[in-house]
């Protein structure tokens, strides 16, 4: 029995695990690198999300002042006796 019929198998078997091994670490960091960057990205659309509500609440609430203040204060046909 030659030495290449014991050591060859148990080199490519070494070489394959090896191989195994440091694909599932890349495949480990490119998932928790993914992992991290969709938390990132739902982050900054929950913060854009909430922010542009927050501006649209706004803009809605002085939009709705504005228009209250407007018909309050108009002519006929939407004179309410407040304004002259």
């Amino acid at each position: 029995m030659r030495h290449s019929d014991i050591y060859l198998p148990a080199f490519f078997g070494a070489a394959f695990f090896a191989a195994a091994f440091f694909g599932a670490a890349f495949f480990g960091a490119a998932f928790a690198g993914a992992a991290f960057f969709g938390a990132a990205f739902a982050g900054a659309a929950f913060f854009a999300a909430a922010f542009f509500g927050a501006a649209f609440a706004g803009a809605a609430f002085f939009a709705t002042a504005f228009f209250a203040a407007a018909i309050v204060n108009s002519p006929p046909p939407f004179f309410y006796g407040h304004g002259r």
